[in-house]
């Protein structure tokens, strides 16, 4: 089963890496950071330290890059955005995932000038479509969420692209929860991605209410296996 890890686990850990969020004080992140989140996984007895790091490029561009592996591989997604009221607008999304002699790429040109988002792949397929001006990449979505639930918004619908497509991403409050975390004890509001139910998996996210909505864990259900992601430190 060790062995099979980072082939089999290399989806869940780039959903779970894609919902990173880091803990700060407004809505759009003010300052670089650097933070570490724990993955584990009903496949494997081990879990995974995911490296967070957020620096700014210029004075509206800002870069995120989220690692995580071990001796077996290693999944590394980076993002390119500028803030537009509660929309990280993605410029660039990159990913790559590697592990035990096999390699996966892909980057993802969001060109905010015509609207239209330009994928590309490692196996060799290019897929170009159309894009809103409230369109992230599935890296950056959290922001949003956060924003929104800062602002008290009822309708939790976020526009992700990435290298396969465009989706309308639905989430509804599924109630409040106090977590034990590595962090501490939080106190939380918890949301659940709707359609995931519809097609036999079940999502849920937490965000802090006392740390500005920001994620502080994630759980993702599937074909009988749980996999969870937590905050280590604040």
């Amino acid at each position: 089963m060790a062995n099979q890890y980072p082939l089999k686990a290399s989806i869940w850990i780039s959903c779970l890496l894609s919902l990173l969020l880091p803990l700060q004080t407004h809505a759009g992140p003010e300052q670089s950071f650097n933070q570490e989140f724990r993955l584990s996984t009903s496949q494997a007895p081990v879990s995974v330290t995911a490296e967070r790091r957020l620096r700014q490029i210029d004075d509206t561009t800002w870069q995120m890059e989220v690692e995580a592996g071990n001796l077996l591989g290693r999944i590394r997604e980076v993002t390119r955005f500028s803030w537009h009221q509660c929309t990280p607008q993605t410029t660039r999304y990159s990913y790559l995932r590697e592990g035990l002699g096999q390699k996966r790429e892909a980057t993802l040109t969001l060109d905010r000038s015509t609207g239209m988002a330009l994928s590309t792949r490692s196996n060799g397929k290019v897929r170009e479509y159309p894009i809103s001006s409230t369109t992230t990449d599935k890296l950056s979505q959290t922001l949003a969420l956060q924003c929104m639930l800062q602002r008290g918004d009822q309708d939790l619908v976020v526009d992700v692209a990435d290298e396969k497509g465009r989706e309308q991403e639905r989430y509804s409050r599924d109630g409040e929860e106090v977590l034990q975390t590595p962090a501490g004890q939080l106190r939380t509001v918890r949301l659940l991605r709707e359609q995931d139910e519809e097609q036999g998996r079940q999502t849920w996210l937490w965000f802090a209410t006392d740390h500005n909505f920001s994620l502080v864990k994630l759980v993702q259900e599937e074909d009988n296996q749980r996999h969870e992601m937590v905050i280590r430190s604040l």
